[in-house]
């Protein structure tokens, strides 16, 4: 395994202004040694600090942006041979005691995605396979859902999707209590953390069923659950105490009561800061992306995007023009909306299998304009948020592709951000397992967080707690 080298990114990955899930809703607040900033300044705007680079996109000496270096590589699972199959957005947590974030996600065996997997961790340094566990207190873990975080009161507990329920891990892969609750049958869900009362202990988020920390049931809404893939997130988009629970169609109080249904296909949400306000998107895998009032439950307006699917949105100021705009991907377009529902630009990629993949958004080279990364099935790239233009083209990568995208992080604290993707697919013929994390050898890539702790996870850390909080705890 190759060690970490430097990398200038910059991210926006999960709701609020950043990804799917976003807001202080969806993220989880970060410790000041959890933050890296470059060359002494530590002037942070959301994600980070922006200047002027030397790094330029185009412009010979100075192209440095573009390269592209694997800096570590996992595709051997030495404690459970053959579950190396990688189909989700991988998460972070210390789990030795190194200071460098390690690596959590499941795995399958072959094509198997839908059925029993493994749950694995790897070091962040070095790329070894720390452990893996195909049964958990004599719960198996789906080979496909995703994992999320939770750190309370110096405890870290892991969760993941079975075939019955959720499933909880302390860090070190031990059980720690097993949550009876409905889960689509290939089990390729993303369960989420929050704090839904904003008491400073976390809850956890299947589909629209709320747990306790402990695992025990709080409620369990029967309006909207996020799709079959239980597309939800915690958010705070009511004056109301505590958060709600945007699932897909559905806005839930921190009680579970249902504030809205909008109607129409469940999907994929996304909390969008506007400057008149939050609105919340949701896109649809019938081929279509909806706005919804978050106060009345009213539609706003309606994209159809010409052929079937859709998966997680990134949101934030791709342009630079003050205003928050929305990237999708859908089979064969990455398409750019701005926050009234105008297409802005669309480009092709190559994505006929789930045609849900998601994407993710970070200011790599600090001006103010977010770019979009996105990855399809042979190929991941980095497009111009303001223009679609290809900034970043890394033909290594391969996927069979679910909901997946790439997480964006400083792994290995070197002052740069660094991408950490799933990466099991076929590519010109030759097969690739595991997981890959990018970097750029040239320094040319923003400062990042160091955690990413779920597949709806916001980078805007909240500032006192380990949980996301209110709007009014969180950094704007």
């Amino acid at each position: 395994m190759s060690t970490a080298i430097p990398f200038r990114f910059a991210l926006c990955a999960a709701g609020l202004a950043i990804a799917w899930g976003s807001g202080c809703g969806g993220q989880l607040a970060l410790e000041e040694s959890e933050w890296s900033s470059h060359g002494g300044s530590d002037e942070r705007e959301g994600l980070g600090y922006h200047e002027e680079r030397q790094c330029l996109w185009d412009g010979g000496a100075a192209d440095g942006s573009r390269d592209v270096d694997v800096n570590l590589r996992w595709s051997d699972n030495e404690e459970d041979p053959g579950f190396d199959g990688v189909m989700v957005t991988p998460v972070t947590t210390h789990i030795d005691a190194d200071g460098i974030p390690d690596i959590v996600f499941t795995a399958f065996r072959g094509l198997d995605y839908g059925g029993a997997g493994a749950l694995v961790a790897v070091s962040g340094a070095t790329g070894d396979t720390l452990w893996s566990r195909r049964s958990l207190g004599g719960f198996r873990p789906h080979g496909a859902s995703g994992v999320a975080i939770a750190i309370h009161e110096g405890e870290t507990t892991l969760v993941v999707a079975g075939a019955r329920g959720l499933i909880a891990a302390d860090r070190s892969g031990h059980f720690r209590w097993f949550a009876p609750a409905e889960v689509p049958e290939n089990g390729t869900v993303y369960p989420s953390v929050g704090d839904l009362e904003t008491d400073g202990e976390p809850e956890f988020l299947l589909g629209s069923t709320v747990f306790g920390y402990d695992g025990r049931l709080r409620w369990r809404g029967e309006a909207g659950h996020g799709g079959r893939h239980f597309g939800s997130l915690f958010a705070d988009v009511s004056s109301a105490p505590g958060l709600e629970v945007v699932a897909g169609n559905t806005l839930y109080g921190s009680d579970g009561a249902v504030l809205w249904t909008a109607g129409g296909n469940d999907g994929w949400p996304a909390i969008v800061e506007t400057s008149d306000g939050p609105l919340i998107v949701v896109v649809r895998q019938s081929g279509s992306m909806v706005a919804i009032d978050p106060e009345s439950g009213n539609l706003l307006w309606e994209q159809d995007f010409s052929s079937p699917g859709g998966g997680p949105p990134a949101a934030a100021d791709f342009n630079g023009d003050g205003e928050t705009e929305i990237a999708v991907a859908s089979g064969d377009k990455l398409r750019m909306f701005d926050s009234r529902g105008t297409l802005l630009w669309e480009r092709p990629i190559h994505d006929p299998s789930s045609a849900a993949t998601g994407c993710s958004a970070f200011d790599f080279d600090g001006d103010g304009r977010y770019e979009v990364v996105q990855g399809d099935e042979v190929e991941l790239r980095v497009f111009d948020g303001s223009t679609g233009e290809t900034r970043i083209d890394w033909s290594e990568h391969g996927s069979l592709t679910l909901y997946e995208y790439p997480a964006i992080l400083d792994l290995n604290g070197d002052g740069h951000a660094e991408l950490l993707l799933a990466t099991t697919g076929i590519n010109d013929g030759a097969a690739s397992r595991g997981i890959a994390v990018l970097g750029n050898s040239n320094g040319c890539w923003a400062a990042a967080h160091r955690s990413w702790n779920q597949h709806a996870y916001s980078p805007r850390a909240c500032a006192s707690s380990s949980v996301p909080g209110t709007r009014a705890q969180c950094a704007p």
